[in-house]
């Protein structure tokens, strides 16, 4: 009762200090008052929504897509429910939205937003155009034919909201290497500007070139072996630049090649790496990679090349499928290490002599089902649901007996992420039910983000089928879990209710 109390004097105060403190963050005031409304013991998340589709459904930036793109939701209408911002009309097959991105734009920034500065969706389709769709209307800003020549089938940032760049399908001609293994046309945002148009063949980045991309003003090269080669693609294009013509200068039958590459551009950076799974990230860069034929990962010093204090992590072998390590999205030098069974955040700290070390801050562990707890005690010999652990560590979904105890997981780690807003992580764990046969529970779980410590616990009411793929997306009071069923796909929405909160507060409240 005292916590209670405790906590909505302490919001009423950080509502105050947020009309008084013009020197202080108000959005960061704003986010950390959430934070306290979400932990608080009466406060849960209810069900308010659910749609299905026959189609992919998409949610990003409080936007939920259907129908490829083409009817979009607003996560919360006048009624605290989705409520359409539009419905777009069937288009033909060949006009089909293939792939897209949320641009938005702060209009802060500009004391009048123009066409040039409107927020808005990014949208290949497959008649080989990009279209600039208003993000609340759906109305087209702009349309831009790519190519005759190439099909261009994927779409992806090269830097969040600044750049993006769309990837033509490679084609694997083993006879001639002057011709493209792939292209890329490389846009700049706010406003739409075009960077470069460029090919990529095998007769510059050799014959055994099998894949390519770009990231963050980088060209990434990868080759058999695990091998990963890294090139700066701004440098690459400013060198071999011939043209750049502008958005509203483009020909009509697609946009021409601005940077025609006649040598392999000087590497940066080259690596051999399981599965090429290459990470850099922390300041100063560090990279992150599993050698081949290793059961371990390594952190390692962009500038020197070695690696760090500390540096080598195993990979656990009790979940060498869902085993992952990567970098955490906050700039603060925090790493990730999921695996099915535990979800380890490790830091890189800086030492003064220039080196880094690697240090274990805490571990998640996986929400464990009460009922659970007492199964020892049940003697019932029927089938359970569970997760077996190969020998090396596949997960294996299957109903057997009590007595196979050995290597039985009842709980796992399915996601986790961070919430740069609540400044919270985010766990979803599945448990299987013991004592109610073959069902799965999902939980998606609170933590601080300094200690690690639960502060809230939601327990999905959907069923959980493990054999297809879930999303779950946080978004301040909102929780969206997207999910395939049977062949439908279906989102369910969840918002924050303090109405017990409320009442419990208002019972305590002293009457006059």
């Amino acid at each position: 009762m005292i916590n209670s109390i405790t906590d909505s004097t302490n919001i009423l105060t950080d509502l105050r200090n947020l009309q008084i403190s013009a020197w202080r963050n108000p959005l960061r005031r704003k986010h950390q008052i959430m934070r306290k409304l979400i932990c608080q013991e009466l406060s849960k998340f209810t069900q308010v929504w659910e749609e299905d589709s026959p189609k992919a459904i998409y949610y990003e930036s409080d936007r939920i897509y259907f129908n490829d793109y083409r009817k979009c939701y607003a996560s919360f209408g006048c009624l605290g429910t989705p409520e359409v911002l539009y419905d777009l009309p069937r288009c033909p097959k060949v006009e089909k939205i293939e792939d897209a991105l949320v641009c938005e734009f702060n209009t802060d920034k500009v004391s009048m937003v123009t066409e040039d500065y409107r927020s808005h969706l990014i949208a290949l389709s497959r008649d080989n155009c990009i279209s600039l769709l208003d993000l609340d209307t759906g109305r087209t800003i702009r349309k831009i034919f790519l190519s005759k020549e190439y099909k261009f089938r994927s779409l992806a940032w090269n830097s969040p909201a600044n750049s993006f760049f769309v990837k033509a399908s490679i084609r694997r001609s083993l006879l001639n290497t002057t011709n493209p293994f792939t292209a890329f046309i490389v846009f700049e945002t706010f406003p739409l500007r075009l960077h470069s148009h460029i090919t990529v063949t095998k007769e510059v980045f050799k014959k055994s070139i099998a894949d390519a991309s770009i990231f963050q003003g980088l060209l990434i090269v990868l080759h058999p072996g695990g091998l990963v080669r890294l090139f700066s693609y701004d440098r690459t294009v400013e060198k071999h630049m011939s043209e750049r013509p502008s958005v509203r200068e483009l020909p009509s039958d697609g946009i021409p090649v601005t940077a025609s590459l006649k040598e392999m551009p000087p590497i940066l950076f080259e690596l051999r790496c399981n599965e090429h799974n290459l990470w850099l990230g922390g300041v100063p860069l560090h990279y992150l990679y599993q050698p081949t034929n290793e059961d371990s990962y390594r952190v390692c010093q962009l500038r020197t090349e070695e690696m760090i204090e500390n540096g080598s992590i195993p990979v656990s072998l009790d979940a060498y499928e869902t085993d992952s390590l990567h970098f955490m999205s906050d700039d603060s030098n925090r790493l990730f290490h999921v695996t099915a069974l535990a979800a380890k955040i490790i830091k890189i700290k800086n030492m003064d002599d220039g080196y880094s070390s690697l240090e274990e801050l805490f571990k998640i562990e996986p929400h464990e089902n009460n009922a659970n707890q007492d199964i020892s005690d049940d003697s019932d010999d029927s089938p359970r649901q569970t997760w077996l652990m190969s020998s090396r560590g596949r997960v294996i979904k299957r109903s057997i007996y009590l007595d196979e105890s050995l290597g039985i997981v009842s709980s796992r780690i399915h996601s986790i992420q961070y919430d740069n807003d609540l400044r919270v992580i985010v766990a979803t764990s599945l448990t299987a039910e013991q004592q109610s046969g073959r069902s799965i529970n999902a939980y998606v779980c609170f933590h601080d983000e300094d200690s690690g410590r639960t502060l809230k616990t939601i327990e999905l009411d959907e069923p959980w089928d493990d054999t297809y793929e879930h999303t779950i997306a946080f978004d301040l009071d909102t929780l969206v879990h997207v999910y395939r069923d049977s062949g439908v796909y279906r989102c369910v929405l969840y918002r924050l209710d303090r109405s017990m909160a409320e009442e419990d507060e208002n019972e305590k409240r002293p009457k006059r």
